[in-house]
């Protein structure tokens, strides 16, 4: 496995990451195989959102934006 003793490989909704968007499917790689499995966003306590809800724009819109995660504001829950 090229060095990797750990490995996960996500895909979630049209995505290659984790997301609140939707069901995770997860597959697991070790060096003894692999596993494959689904996670939720419910699973994680974590409510479902929309790719829109994902979306940023220019730079102080993100800016905006990351402060309010950080503080625990309007878009913590999207961002795993």
């Amino acid at each position: 496995m090229m060095g990797v003793e750990h490995a996960l490989v996500v895909h979630c909704a049209g995505l290659d990451e984790l997301n609140p968007i939707g069901d995770a499917e997860i597959v697991e790689v070790t060096q003894n195989g692999y596993r494959r499995y689904i996670l939720t966003p419910e699973e994680l306590g974590i409510p479902r959102c929309t790719l829109q809800d994902l979306e940023g724009g220019d730079a102080d819109d993100n800016c905006r934006i990351l402060r309010q995660v950080f503080q625990g504001g309007e878009h913590c829950d999207n961002a795993i």
